[in-house]
């Protein structure tokens, strides 16, 4: 079995759970945010002199929505 923090899925130890349509909304809301964090990271160190800050604050967003 994987253990979390190694970068291993654990999701397929995961029990099943019936979503509500709220429950599935947020679920695909939150995911869609932490993306958007994601493609702010990346293009922030495509830059020649990528800003250390911007990556922090949105690795912190990506934390908080977690």
């Amino acid at each position: 079995m994987t253990t979390p923090g190694n970068g291993i899925s654990i999701s397929q130890a995961l029990e099943p759970h019936d979503w509500s349509n709220e429950e599935m909304a947020a679920y695909e809301a939150v995911n869609g945010a932490v993306g958007a964090y994601s493609a702010r990271i990346a293009a922030e160190e495509a830059k020649p002199h990528p800003d250390q800050q911007v990556n922090q604050d949105a690795r912190a967003a990506q934390t908080r929505l977690a």
